[in-house]
């Protein structure tokens, strides 16, 4: 086990964006697409349920390994962790990544051209109480919003297409869902199943939008 930091782009760097999603802990090479140029900064958007979100304070203090141990989340002799953070909205990410991926990353794109990210550290702007549901395989990110605040920021596993209504319903118990609108969004190849969350969840709120 080891810790290593993600690099981060300059504002002006040539920066290409993609997403990977892991199948346990392994992943295939070929997922990794070639940069267009040396100069190209490659962010890595991993989807994994290996994440765990802080505050930005507590960078300093708790290492990226304990961030997910705290959270349940212990390495495994082939993983390392590294840290997303964003200074802007003080939150930092701790991934569980394979090392056979920062290898291959490192060699393909140079050791400071790439880093890792996750769906939990997305935002956007909310004029209203809103919750976030993007849907990768067997993953809903969820990120809740209310009074100018992030509230709420949580992976739950999916096994069936009705467990979109368990996320929903424990939402609602702690923020009353009346109030808010509901977006839901897929990952690359999964618009049909949030096409189809959002009929399930129409049902039964107001205010659902598929993006």
């Amino acid at each position: 086990m080891r810790q290593v930091t993600g690099s981060n782009p300059s504002p002006t760097a040539n920066r290409m964006s993609i997403q990977l999603l892991l199948s346990g802990h392994s992943f295939s090479r070929s997922d990794l697409p070639k940069p267009s140029s040396k100069e190209q900064f490659v962010e890595i958007e991993v989807l994994t349920d290996r994440v765990a979100l802080m505050p930005f304070e507590l960078c300093e203090e708790i290492n990226p390994i304990k961030i997910l141990e705290i959270n349940g989340i212990c390495l495994t002799e082939n993983e390392s962790a590294t840290v997303v953070a964003d200074e802007k909205r003080q939150i930092i990410a701790a991934i569980a990544i394979p090392n056979t991926l920062i290898s291959a990353a490192a060699e393909l794109y140079g050791e400071d051209k790439y880093g890792f990210t996750t769906p939990l550290m997305r935002t956007r702007i909310c004029t209203e109480p809103t919750v976030w549901m993007y849907l990768a395989k067997r993953l809903i990110y969820i990120k809740v919003w209310s009074e100018g605040k992030l509230r709420m920021a949580e992976i739950l596993p999916q096994k069936k297409e009705v467990d979109i209504l368990y996320c929903a319903a424990s939402i609602d118990k702690r923020f009353d869902l009346k109030r808010f609108k509901i977006v839901i969004e897929g990952a690359n190849g999964f618009a049909d199943d949030a096409r189809e969350a959002a009929k399930t969840l129409n049902k039964y709120y107001k205010k659902v939008v598929c993006e």
